[in-house]
């Protein structure tokens, strides 16, 4: 029988953890206790357009499958047997998307983009990108409202909750619920909104028949503005993924890439490494003269070879490697190429990933390890804060593993900077500059307007302080962009 180390938290680290929390909850109280401006009058014109879209997008899809409109369901979105009956039996649509454990096929949002976007059959496309026009109309409705009903009732603000302790590893979550009494109905309302969840990218889709695109999906952070006198600001990590992957690996040739600067794109780099045919010249980047003219013997840009190794890196980093006789399937990353190279067969994904683990041995070298701490200890260590995070050792634990080490380490150095700004700055006040949301890995907030270039310089040094990674020491670097709102930052 296996003997497994006492759960035991060592007192040091635990101490860290503590001085560290410490200093975060006050931070999350008054980002709280200020809350972020909401402008009404952007909310009212988003409900307005929402619902126009909704209208739209319902008839198309209507006439497009030839389905009644009860079909839609009660809610209107159309997450029904009878619609998914459509796409999957009438249309003979496969499945594209899977339930991570039951392996279940979904019909999801990433489904219909996928129809939309993957296949030739219009009728698919169309179906697939009106249906899914109406359900982001539908969620962008829901978002305003509750943006309306809840600014209305808190002084024209919204006051997200911020836990610094919301996820396993050191992400914050940042949700919140509000209850009150509506006279009218003479009844309780509940609403919530999580500012992770708030519609932040756009997306059009061309129709066939039509001249121009057609937008689908709109981003709604432009509701959120700043205090008179002040800029809003939101800054991010510059390829913090890459950079991870690159720190805890110590893979030599992704650090000589990312240390060479804008001599070097890592991903053009991994390109050339996975299809060696297409005779990418060394050193290519986006801005090399011939960036946008030069074709491989199949006549394919540089732009299709390099968003082909984006979900290559990272696919194949975080997927342990199986154990026993049964070979190793990366299902999603054959999904997400097929969209590229729709007649690609499942085991060239293999031949790829022979080559990138060819390519870089220090990336399978410490799957590896992270699979021999999960098995011999039950644990992995979390270098930047010294957390043990407990695993099993099964697929899924050893995945996770990979998965927690990377994002955990983006978390904690979040962190860091959040006390290190508070640190300078001070607390945060109304018409003030600060840091008001944090969102994935992004720092937003506003800036007084005297005080762009110095509260920018803060931030961009306490985001880019140098981190040890177990074993590498680097910093990341960030750019703060400033604008109107937290959509139109530049």
């Amino acid at each position: 029988m296996k003997k497994w180390p006492d759960m035991e938290y060592p007192v040091s680290r635990g101490r860290e953890r503590y001085e560290t929390l410490k200093e975060l909850m006050p931070i999350a109280e008054e980002m709280k206790a200020l809350g972020v401006r909401v402008d009404l009058e952007r909310v009212q014109q988003h409900l307005v357009d929402g619902a126009a879209r909704a209208a739209k997008f319902k008839e198309m899809f209507l006439d497009t499958a030839k389905l009644p409109e009860t079909a839609l369901g009660e809610a209107g979105a159309g997450q029904t047997a009878a619609v998914r009956d459509y796409f999957w039996k009438t249309l003979g649509a496969p499945a594209v998307m899977f339930h991570k454990r039951t392996k279940k096929p979904q019909f999801n949002t990433p489904t219909l983009i996928s129809y939309a976007e993957d296949f030739d059959d219009e009728t698919l496309k169309n179906a697939a990108a009106a249906l899914y026009g109406l359900r982001a109309a539908k969620t962008a409705g829901r978002f305003a409202r509750t943006y309306m009903a809840v600014a209305l009732r808190h002084d024209g603000r919204i006051h997200f909750r911020f836990n610094p302790l919301g996820t396993k590893g050191t992400r914050w979550s940042a949700s919140a619920s509000w209850r009150w009494f509506e006279p009218e109905t003479q009844d309780w309302v509940e609403v919530s909104l999580n500012a992770q969840n708030i519609p932040s990218k756009g997306k059009s889709f061309l129709f066939k028949g039509d001249a121009k695109t057609t937008v689908l999906a709109v981003s709604q952070r432009d509701v959120f503005v700043p205090d008179d006198g002040c800029v809003f600001f939101k800054a991010d990590y510059e390829a913090l993924e890459l950079r991870l992957i690159a720190y805890n690996s110590g893979s030599r040739l992704l650090l000589e890439w990312l240390e060479a600067g804008d001599a070097a794109d890592p991903h053009i780099e991994n390109a050339r490494i996975l299809w060696p045919a297409a005779g990418i010249p060394a050193g290519m980047t986006k801005k090399s003269p011939n960036y946008k003219t030069w074709r491989s013997p199949d006549g394919l840009s540089i732009d299709f070879y390099r968003e082909m190794a984006k979900p290559c890196a990272y696919a194949l980093t975080y997927q342990a490697p199986s154990r026993g006789r049964r070979g190793d399937k990366y299902p999603q990353l054959y999904s997400q190429l097929k969209k590229f190279m729709p007649d690609m067969e499942e085991s060239y994904v293999n031949v790829l990933a022979d080559r990138y683990f060819g390519a870089h041995t220090e990336i399978r070298a410490m799957q590896h390890e992270f699979m021999r701490q999960v098995t011999d200890e039950g644990r992995i260590v979390l270098p930047q804060t010294g957390d043990l995070l407990w695993l099993p050792p099964t697929a899924r634990g050893f995945n996770q593993a990979i998965n927690y080490r990377h994002q955990s380490a983006g978390g904690a150095l979040i962190n860091k900077a959040l006390i290190e700004i508070r640190r300078q700055t001070g607390p945060l006040r109304r018409n003030s500059s600060g840091v008001m949301l944090q969102v994935h890995d992004e720092l937003a907030g506003q800036i007084r307007e005297d005080e762009v270039e110095k509260f920018s310089k803060i931030v961009e040094t306490a985001m880019g302080a140098p981190a040890n990674f177990g074993g590498y020491t680097a910093g990341i670097p960030a750019k703060v962009q400033s604008g109107p709102n937290w959509k139109d930052c530049e």
